[in-house]
């Protein structure tokens, strides 16, 4: 969505209710660059929207490199190591205990993977039981810190 307006296929369609347009497009006093930047509305929008699927788009291929199928065909065996590793880290500790942490063990695993994939490095963290001091640095866990 583009201001008040969708984009669909070549065209833009208003989706603001009828006041709003009313009221954009009434006699009312406007600030100066409000009133320059309306007189060419439909320009303006497509314009807007032209320039911002240019910049955007080639943004939003960035993290689909990692995750792409030849990448993940390639590090397959590397994700299958680490999800054979998760899977007797658990059940070794619902042996031992008769209970497990799901989400504990899923985080460790899911960092040791995406740090497979990102960062081209085995964090280690299921083999070691999750104490690794580069964890709390990674960009995911930068909420956690913070909270």
């Amino acid at each position: 969505m583009v201001g008040f307006m969708y984009r669909v296929t070549a065209t833009l369609l208003p989706a603001a209710p009828e006041a709003i347009l009313d009221w954009i497009f009434s006699t009312l006093l406007k600030a100066h660059f409000l009133v320059f930047i309306l007189m060419g509305i439909p320009f303006l929008c497509t314009t807007t929207a032209t320039l911002y699927n240019l910049y955007f788009s080639p943004l939003a291929k960035v993290p689909g490199l990692g995750f792409s199928n030849t990448n993940l065909k390639a590090m397959e065996p590397i994700l299958h190591k680490n999800i054979d590793t998760f899977i007797l880290k658990v059940r070794t500790e619902l042996e031992e205990k008769g209970k497990i942490e799901v989400y504990y063990w899923l985080e460790l695993a899911m960092t040791n993977i995406l740090g497979e994939v990102c960062y081209v490095k085995d964090f280690g963290l299921i083999d070691i039981g999750g104490v690794c001091y580069f964890k709390p640095d990674l960009p995911f866990n930068a909420v956690k810190i913070s909270a």
